[in-house]
């Protein structure tokens, strides 16, 4: 079972962000020197179910119109906040403690 049939499946609707808290999120998950890289970014949205549309634009950028447009697909926030909730898993910053730091900000 992927993500998708999860949380399709036992997760309730989680309300849908703003714009302005979802630029928000992606421009700190993709900052350029603290932030996750282009293939982390790839990787996560995939094993996220999230299309990821804009290959080759800014990371965030890229990320935004991919969570953004899932986000209006879905009506909910359900899978940003398994994103998310993937991108901050404190097993991938064992040997980046600085990065975690800055991302959890």
């Amino acid at each position: 079972m992927n993500i998708s049939d999860l949380l399709h499946n036992i997760m309730a609707p989680i309300p849908t962000f703003d714009a302005q808290l979802l630029q928000s999120i992606c421009d700190t998950l993709g900052d350029t020197s603290e932030g996750l890289t282009g293939s982390e970014i790839g990787k996560l949205l995939e094993q996220c179910g999230i299309h990821d549309s804009l290959l080759g634009n800014t990371k965030r950028d890229r990320l935004y119109e991919a969570l953004r447009i899932r986000q209006e697909r879905d009506r909910n926030a359900n899978h940003i906040v398994a994103f998310i909730k993937a991108a901050m898993k404190p097993v991938r910053y064992i040997n980046k403690r600085e990065q975690f730091v800055f991302l959890r900000r």
